[in-house]
Order: structure tokens, then C-alpha cells, then sequence
């Protein structure tokens, strides 16, 4: 008996709300997730159907040799819907044990989304200098394996020092990937020649001064995270303090602003190009931008709101976490609790948001290439 209360004692379950079924001890906090595989099927089918309902010179086999509209790549957009199935597996996978060491599993195809979604955002407008298939996957390998160690540094210098580390290589990174972007990636034809050549142009006169200070903009941004990350590192009391939640808010934190970036200028884009569309085209592109854009904040919201009423926490002890255990809704058949409904929600925010990016730009299918603005 004391060991079977030691092993529940290492997972944070809603013991008030947990319907066992078969080895899952929480099969309802389980069960909820199939909203994401549900979704994540549909959206495949959906870009699918996309793709076979273009307009011949716009199908993604051809289009390379077309000069109208954005070049219609939807391999990204495959795996986003893929990314989805497997959100909830690992998300089934976690609930088995909730812990911050397992933490990873439900974390791991968040970030993973986001950085596709910013990393597909920026294709539309620069498919030849976008980050290739090769280059991401591995970057997605080096930061699940630097979560996976950093579960195992629990000595409190140790920690900090791992943090620090980690810290300075992102904000490295983050100078780096600048520079390519600010330059459409012209160093990478020899790092030794350009980059000398190229600081020295920067700093002289710059040639882009807005996408300078959006880039040194980004850079205080990603740095004033960083340490406030750090800082609760250095003053935090917990065993664990692994990479999930600090990845998983500067995925969640960039591709949000890079979206939001990119959605302005897109409105002032319809607007300044109203005269292109026939009668009430501009009034009617914009709400069907925003349709989708509102739909997913609404049940972006609902699901945020249910998700903050935790009824457990990994971040106190088991008892304390115990004490905030509350019974099922009884709305909901007394099955699900406030997190179930965070499941529901959040997956069809999820499904919603990537819709509104599948179509952000259909708009500009009969436009010619060249007149299309590079942002």
C-alpha cells in the first residue's frame, strides 16, 4: 500500500475527477484529447482538397513556372495537421502520470507547431530564403534533446549554469537568423567575406531602416524574456526546472508577434490594394480574413479561461496539489473537469487558427508575382 500511495504521489492527477478504465487511471483526461486527432485528420483532408481545387497554374506541382499569386507549398501545412494527431497521443501520454518530468510529452508538438507556423508565415513572402526541411528538423532534435538533459541537472548551481548556456545559444541564434533575414540570406554564400562586408554596410547606412529596428526590436524582445526566464531559475526552490515551459513560451510569445506583425500589414495591404477589388471585395475580403481570426481567439479565450482553473499543480507538493482536487462537472455527465474542457476548446482554437493561416492569402491568387509586397 505505501508503495502504490508513493507512485500516485509522483503524478498530478485531479484524484476528485479521475475515471480509471483499464491501466489509464485518468481515462477521461485521455479520451479528451481525441479532439486534437479529430481536427488534425480534418485539416489534412482540407489542405488536400485545397490542393486539387486550385486553378490549373496554381497547383503545387506547376506553379513554380506560373507568375501569379504566392508560390502554394502545403507540405508544411501536412505536417501542421500531422503535428496535430500526435499533439494528442502525447498529450494522452502525459495524463497517464502528470508530472514536470513528463511534462515533455505534452509539450514537445506545441512548440513544434508554433515554430512550423512561424517558419510557414515567413514562406509566403520568402520562399526562396525560408528555413528547408533539413534545417528545422534538426534544430526541433537539438532542443527535444536539451530538454530531455535538462530534466536530469537538479543541483541548483548546475541548473543555473545549464540555463545560462542555453540562454546565450538561443539569443545567438537570434543574431543570427536577424542577420539572414536582414540580408535574404546573402552570408550564407561565404560567412568569412560577407559578414565583415556586411556589418560595415549595416552600421554605415542602412539600407532597410525599418526591418533594422524591427530586428534589434526583436532582439531586446527575445532578450528580456531570456532573463526574466532566468531569473526565476536562479530564485526557484523546485527539484525540476526543465526547458518545456521556457520553449514553450518563446515559441508561443515569437510566433504570436510574428503573426500579429504579419496580419497588420496584410490589412493595410487589402486597404491600400481596395481599388483591385470589384464593388464590395475589400469589405467582404477583410471580414472573411477575420472570421476566422475571431472564431479562434473566442475559443482561444474559452479555452485559456478553463485552463487557468487548475484543480491540480505540479508545482506544489502532492498533498497541497490533493487539496485542490474537485469533482467532475456535473454538466458534462460528471466525466470532465475544467481541463477536459480546456482539451475541447484549445483543439478547435488550434484547428481554427490553422484555417485562418491556410487562407490568409488567397486573396492574391490572380496577382502577379511581381507586384506582390515582400514582408
Amino acid at each position: 500500500r505505501s508503495d502504490d500511495a508513493g507512485n500516485i504521489d509522483r503524478c498530478w492527477h485531479n484524484h476528485g475527477c479521475a475515471r480509471p478504465l483499464g491501466v489509464l487511471p485518468d481515462f477521461n483526461h485521455t479520451v479528451s484529447n481525441v479532439g486534437y486527432i479529430i481536427y488534425g485528420l480534418f485539416f489534412i483532408a482540407i489542405v488536400y482538397l485545397k490542393s486539387r481545387i486550385l486553378p490549373v497554374d496554381n497547383q503545387p506541382d506547376v506553379d513554380h513556372d506560373n507568375d501569379t499569386g504566392l508560390v502554394q507549398q502545403y507540405s508544411i501545412f501536412y505536417t501542421l495537421g500531422i503535428c496535430m494527431i500526435l499533439q494528442g497521443v502525447f498529450s494522452s501520454t502525459f495524463h497517464i502520470c502528470p508530472s514536470n518530468v513528463s511534462l515533455q510529452f505534452d509539450t514537445s508538438m506545441m512548440y513544434m507547431m508554433m515554430v512550423l507556423s512561424f517558419i510557414k508565415t515567413f514562406q509566403f513572402r520568402h520562399p526562396d530564403t525560408s528555413a528547408n526541411v533539413f534545417t528545422a528538423m534538426y534544430s526541433f532534435c537539438v532542443l527535444i534533446f536539451l530538454e530531455s538533459v535538462s530534466l536530469y541537472i537538479t543541483s541548483p548551481k548546475a541548473k543555473i549554469v545549464f540555463h545560462a548556456v542555453c540562454g546565450l545559444i538561443y539569443l545567438g541564434l537570434i543574431i543570427y537568423l536577424s542577420f539572414e533575414n536582414y540580408f535574404y540570406g546573402a552570408i550564407k554564400v561565404s560567412y568569412r567575406v560577407t559578414i565583415p562586408i556586411l556589418c560595415e554596410h549595416m552600421c554605415d547606412k542602412s539600407r532597410h531602416p525599418y526591418r533594422l529596428f524591427m530586428m534589434i526590436l526583436f532582439f531586446l524582445f527575445n532578450a528580456a524574456m531570456v532573463l526574466f526566464m532566468f531569473v526565476k531559475v536562479v530564485y526557484s526552490k523546485r527539484e525540476v526546472d526543465g526547458l518545456s515551459t521556457p520553449i514553450l513560451l518563446l515559441c508561443a510569445a515569437n510566433t504570436a508577434l510574428y503573426l500579429t506583425q504579419y496580419l497588420f500589414k496584410k490589412i493595410f495591404e487589402i486597404v491600400r490594394d481596395s481599388n483591385s477589388y470589384t464593388g464590395a471585395g475589400c469589405c467582404l475580403r477583410l471580414c472573411l480574413l477575420f472570421f476566422f481570426l475571431i472564431l479562434f481567439l473566442g475559443f482561444g479565450f474559452i479555452a485559456g479561461y478553463f485552463y487557468s482553473q487548475k484543480l491540480q499543480s505540479r508545482n506544489l507538493s502532492p498533498a497541497e496539489s490533493r487539496n485542490m482536487n474537485a469533482l467532475c462537472d456535473p454538466m458534462f455527465g460528471n466525466f470532465y473537469d475544467n481541463h477536459d474542457l480546456w482539451h475541447f476548446f484549445s483543439s478547435t482554437a488550434l484547428f481554427l487558427a490553422f484555417l485562418f493561416l491556410l487562407t490568409i492569402d488567397d486573396d492574391l491568387m490572380n496577382t502577379k508575382r511581381k507586384q506582390i509586397k515582400v514582408y
